[in-house]
């Protein structure tokens, strides 16, 4: 098993996450906001990267920690903005710290996170298959390695949001709650309606979506009709909360921080 660091430049990550003692560092230092690890999938037939950052308690105390995975985890704003997210949220009584753990997409990502085959993005189609891989090696990897209390969310923007409302209606039991951020629905309507309407009784599941005015057309015209269609179903204790952001455009910033607050709490 390969294990590289993911570093940021220390004004950069001062940015990004909130009341961390980075000022007394030497000027030029780095802090390291997570760790690289590489496993091999025999479902993808290919090495896969995930990055796992863990709570700074993680090695001194002896509880098990929730685990928040990330499509798209290998940007490193992306998952900046997740350690940020968590760290700003560590006040709120209802919010646990947690494992993050971000998943590289950025080998094959039209194949991995668009369920049905598109024209004009080569490769797609593949998302069974990327679902099958976290279901079976990544989450028994991560469950096996570290201490987990089996909660678990998932998050995707663009691509990978439109992945993570596929998982949930796919494999609703594969997590507890989902974060999508301007989902891209268009790229497949008539595919996503269908696993929409397959899709059997969705329970004890939260899922919370946003997006912007300023977003790409295929979020903005088919999201809400979508979500309004997935309301429609009346899951036993299934919640949605919808947020359109007039002022933000595509993967509104801040996503993931009022994603977990509307899950947590």
């Amino acid at each position: 098993m390969k294990k590289t660091l993911i570093s940021l430049p220390l004004l950069a990550v001062f940015v990004f996450t909130l009341f961390t003692p980075v000022l007394s560092q030497p000027a030029g230092d780095t802090m390291a906001i997570g760790e690289f690890k590489t496993i091999y999938s025999t479902i993808l037939s290919e090495n896969r990267r995930f990055i796992v950052s863990l709570p700074d308690e993680y090695k001194d105390a002896a509880q098990d920690y929730p685990v928040l995975y990330l499509i798209d985890g290998e940007k490193i704003f992306v998952f900046a903005e997740a350690v940020g997210a968590k760290n700003s949220l560590r006040f709120d009584p209802d919010v646990k710290d947690m494992i993050i753990v971000g998943i590289d997409t950025d080998q094959n990502r039209n194949r991995d996170l668009i369920p049905a085959i598109v024209k004009d993005r080569p490769g797609s189609g593949g998302a069974k298959k990327f679902t099958a891989f976290i279901e079976k090696e990544l989450k028994p990897y991560i469950n096996e390695n570290y201490r987990t209390d089996g909660y678990d969310v998932l998050y995707g923007g663009s691509n990978g949001g439109l992945f993570t409302i596929y998982a949930l209606l796919k494999k609703p039991d594969m997590f507890d709650a989902y974060i999508a951020s301007s989902p891209m629905i268009g790229h497949c309507p008539e595919f996503m309606y269908k696993e929409l309407s397959d899709a059997t009784n969705i329970s004890n599941k939260k899922l919370y979506v946003n997006y912007g005015k300023h977003d790409l057309k295929r979020a903005t015209e088919f999201i809400p009709d979508f979500i309004e269609a997935m309301k429609k179903k009346k899951w036993d204790n299934f919640e949605i909360k919808y947020d359109y952001l007039k002022d933000e455009g595509h993967v509104p910033f801040g996503s993931i921080y009022s994603g977990l607050k509307y899950i947590f709490n």
